[in-house]
């Protein structure tokens, strides 16, 4: 896929629902099919964004994007010196194409998933899930507490995927690496 692609607004509806695919939209060399009443559009994408790996809305429609640095360098120099960032996006104009970037928080290792939940960005970035929370609204993460810490990432980093809001109101995560790893928790 290619990088430039940075998102198209889908929703996805339940195979119960019954409902068969009717359209289809031509979107940078791809194909995409989805339900008959729904449309796909681009909202955005460089130089707001190069590459996206997660999405998460907060409750103003602000959009937070992991955006991956393109490194893929060995673990140990990534943890020395991470360059994988959260760039908060905007509509400012009110056309429903984003139109302003802020980065939200830089220096952060390789982004595995983003939530925003009750005003603070969860995001995982192994082997931690940070909380990051903008306590002014200027758009930048000024408080980082280290939410959750999944000790030392194995091989390739990818321990800590997720988070995501369960329907009990409480966060989630799965461990990527499959070494054993065991937690306490409160």
């Amino acid at each position: 896929m290619s990088q430039r692609l940075f998102l198209a607004m889908i929703t996805v509806a339940s195979a119960c629902a019954g409902l068969a695919p009717a359209a289809e939209f031509a979107f940078e060399g791809l194909t995409l099919t989805v339900l008959d009443g729904f449309t796909v559009e681009r909202v955005a994408g460089p130089p707001l964004v190069d590459r996206p790996v997660s999405v998460a809305f907060d409750e103003r429609g602000r959009l937070y994007v992991a955006d991956s640095s393109g490194s893929n360098v060995a673990l140990e120099k990534q943890q020395a010196d991470p360059r994988h960032r959260v760039v908060r996006l905007e509509d400012v104009d009110g056309d429903g194409c984003f139109d302003r970037q802020t980065v939200f928080a830089d220096r952060l290792m390789m982004l595995q998933g983003t939530q925003w939940h009750r005003g603070s960005l969860y995001v995982a970035a192994p082997p931690r899930i940070w909380k990051l929370t903008d306590t002014d609204d200027d758009g930048v993460a000024d408080e980082r507490v280290e939410w959750f810490h999944g000790k030392v990432p194995l091989h390739c980093g990818n321990d800590v995927h997720g988070p995501s809001l369960g329907r009990d109101g409480r966060l989630y995560w799965c461990k990527g690496e499959f070494s054993p790893q065991v937690h306490d928790l409160p």
